[in-house]
């Protein structure tokens, strides 16, 4: 399966509209991410049905951009067909953001993305015709599992 996104040509990094989640909303396809940021205001995470996750109801991540802390939420996401049932997302406001979520290029892995700076788009393929799929993550010292879903 192919998935087309048009990205937001005023950002220099590849910055996708999504357009389907809520009219507007936008996000960067981040390399050096690991886990879906929420960066807008939690409340309308909240309002695209977002449910705080129960087994681990905040957290915080760490990074080369600095620390994250905030509330985990499991959301079901359709990115113009990917679906990602119960992504785990964690809600952290980034005040001087133009973008409301962060997503990890992880999320992706197996598939073939192409992002054509000169076009403004970002192209995935799937190499499936899988329905669903499913974001794994795992420490990097004991190798357990942290966060998963499905």
């Amino acid at each position: 399966m192919n998935v087309h996104f048009e990205c937001d040509d005023s950002f220099s990094r590849p910055v996708v509209n999504l357009d389907n989640i809520f009219p507007g909303c936008k996000a960067l396809i981040d390399t050096g991410a690991l886990f879906p940021v929420w960066t807008a205001l939690e409340e309308g995470l909240t309002a695209l049905g977002a449910q705080p996750d129960p087994k681990c109801p905040t957290g915080e991540i760490s990074g080369f951009g600095g620390i994250a802390k905030g509330n985990l939420y499991r959301i079901t996401v359709d990115l113009n067909g990917i679906y990602y049932i119960e992504l785990p997302i964690l809600a952290s406001r980034l005040v001087t953001s133009r973008f409301h979520l962060v997503l990890p290029s992880t999320m992706f892995s197996g598939m073939e993305l192409v992002v054509d700076y000169q076009k403004h788009c970002l192209d995935i393929d799937t190499r499936s015709n899988q329905v669903s799929y499913h974001l794994h993550h795992k420490s990097s010292d004991d190798g357990t599992l942290v966060l998963t879903n499905g």
